[in-house]
């Protein structure tokens, strides 16, 4: 028989379903597979198999026809999983000019123009997807797609589509289950953290009460209570940003400037033991943050990989210019190829271990000894990046120190000039205009009448929106300025605001909160909405003020 006839009772060489079989089974167990296929009719043709794995898989599979330059996907071949997930008549796909029509996009084309340059490469692209269902009904999916052919410009590409709604379903239950654990956790250590600081204000206050002694102790008894207020002030801010309603100062810097300057105070504070070098990337892109909020985030990890080398060791910071790879992306769902700025601190000390590394987010977690931190650190460094649209990822194994990188979105923005941020620093706050009060709190409303009527202002207002709207609509004079709180009962401060604007055009408007919404717009307010955190000081109370005023813009948000 010629070396090149076929073996009798098993299919041609050619036949792909023997190509590259040695990957997939133990090579003793080769001969007996190629036994059972050659005895088997529906094994031994290639077609039957394919047709038998198309009816009987749990998986959507497909294949589509793709250009090289364009998302569009035709599609040629489904099996039944694959229209039942669709939620879609057979017919109405295979007339489909574009079977993206008929899928949710997570990030618009861009996800779309990401999976097709994957499969352009000849690579394999992973993700997640959603099915747009003419019934409503939700169908969250993981794909799998790859180039199996290509004419020219145009791809031959199959995909296999797993059903992962009930996946995702669950682990959003046990998301939230580990969310109300966490908020006990919270609970307890504001409670702790903050019957502290009230302790040390009542004490005080009462000595003051009693009549402690002479004016030197009366003075140190008042600082004690301001420290006490400013530690408090800053636990409440550590929240906000943890829970993304802090309000950010945003304004276009460079990560590299903002570093340098913050080299001398890291040095100091991580001590001799440990060598700090700064790499920063040449043409670093520009970044639009809260700088303020950025040199927090920064501190904060830096004095976590302190703590993380007690004998000494190294700690690098590093910038660069990035784009995420796919393996970043295919973990971390919802983010997509778009350049971005990253931000690495690295130290050389102990590590952490899986388990440590799935709570290091979770306020008041902590590993440090009792009265050595407070476990708010990373948690808030990760509201921080949240809100400011970046994303965090850490890379640490014990005994081989811990990587954190922070990715911000870059920006096209210029830097803004120096000269514009030095004239923002007021020396005389002092003034004559017209301002019109609305805080529902009345003891934050009285503080504010005493600090600027106590300035020259001619401050007037209510605890109540509606009142003061009435008020507004009495006076006779020019209303120069709104201050406004932005939750209160009735009328919402952006709702006063955008009614009395509507009467009073030239009238500015100052919010004042303490819990921000996830929001802060009004189409009718415009652009530059200056809004002012509480708890806030008389001094930072009257800064504001002045620069609305004087048209210096203080915008937050």
């Amino acid at each position: 028989m010629p070396s090149n006839a076929p073996t009798p009772g098993r299919p041609d060489d050619d036949v792909n379903i023997y190509n590259g079989l040695d990957d997939y089974v133990d090579s003793k167990d080769v001969h007996e597979l190629t036994e059972l296929i050659s005895n088997s009719d529906l094994l031994r043709d290639p077609a039957t198999l394919l047709s038998v794995i198309m009816k009987y898989t749990t998986d959507g599979i497909n294949i589509v026809e793709m250009s090289a330059n364009s998302s569009k996907r035709k599609l040629l071949l489904c099996n039944d999983r694959f229209v039942e997930m669709s939620g879609r008549s057979r017919k109405e796909l295979m007339a489909a000019r574009d079977l993206t029509a008929f899928t949710k996009p997570i990030a618009g084309e861009l996800a779309f123009g990401y999976v097709r340059d994957k499969i352009n490469q000849g690579l394999v692209s992973r993700g997640f997807g959603s099915w747009d269902r003419p019934d409503g009904k939700e169908n969250m999916h993981e794909y799998a797609a790859s180039r199996i052919g290509n004419h020219g410009d145009r791809m031959l590409v199959i995909g296999i589509d797993r059903d992962v709604t009930d996946r995702t379903k669950m682990e959003d239950q046990l998301s939230q289950a580990s969310k109300l654990e966490t908020i006990g956790k919270l609970a307890g250590g504001i409670s702790h953290d903050f019957n502290n600081q009230l302790t040390v204000i009542k004490g005080y206050c009462d000595l003051l009460l009693q009549g402690i002694g002479d004016e030197k102790n009366t003075k140190e008894a008042l600082k004690e209570i301001f420290d006490a207020a400013q530690r408090a002030s800053s636990l409440t801010s550590q929240l906000l940003t943890f829970s993304r309603h802090q309000i950010l100062t945003n304004r276009v810097i460079n990560l590299n400037h903002t570093i340098e300057k913050l080299i001398n105070p890291l040095k100091r504070m991580i001590g001799e033991t440990i060598s700090l070098e700064f790499i920063p990337s040449k043409d670093l892109d520009n970044v639009l943050v809260d700088e303020e909020r950025i040199i927090q985030a920064i501190m904060n990890m830096v004095v976590n990989a302190r703590d993380a080398m007690p004998a000494g060791g190294k700690l690098t910071i590093a910038t660069e210019n990035v784009k995420m790879d796919d393996s970043f992306l295919t973990q971390n769902k919802g983010i997509f190829n778009e350049p971005k700025v990253m931000l690495s601190v690295s130290d050389t000390g102990i590590g952490m271990d899986k388990e440590t590394l799935q709570h290091i987010y979770e306020p008041f977690f902590t590993t440090k000894g009792v009265g050595q931190g407070t476990g708010l650190g990373l948690s808030t460094v990760y509201g921080l990046v949240q809100q400011s649209g970046g994303h965090i990822h850490v890379d640490s194994k014990p005994g081989k120190g811990t990587t954190f990188k922070v990715y911000l979105p870059r920006t096209d923005d210029p830097l803004e000039d120096s000269e514009q941020i030095k004239t923002k620093q007021i020396v005389d706050l002092s003034g004559t205009e017209t301002l019109l009060i609305a805080e529902d709190e009345q003891e934050v409303l009285h503080l504010m009448f005493r600090a600027l009527r106590g300035l020259g202002y001619n401050a007037f207002g209510s605890a109540n929106p509606e009142a003061a709207v009435t008020l507004a609509e009495h006076f006779e004079g020019k209303i120069d300025l709104l201050v406004s709180d932005i939750v209160m009962p009735g009328l919402s401060g952006i709702e006063l605001a955008e009614k009395m604007v509507a009467k009073r055009p030239d009238m500015k408007v100052l919010f004042i909160t303490g819990y921000a919404p996830s929001d802060i717009k009004s189409e009718k307010l415009g652009d530059g909405i200056s809004v002012l955190q509480k708890p806030f000081d008389a001094n930072e109370l009257a800064t504001m003020v002045r620069q609305i005023l004087d048209n210096l813009n203080p915008t937050g948000y």
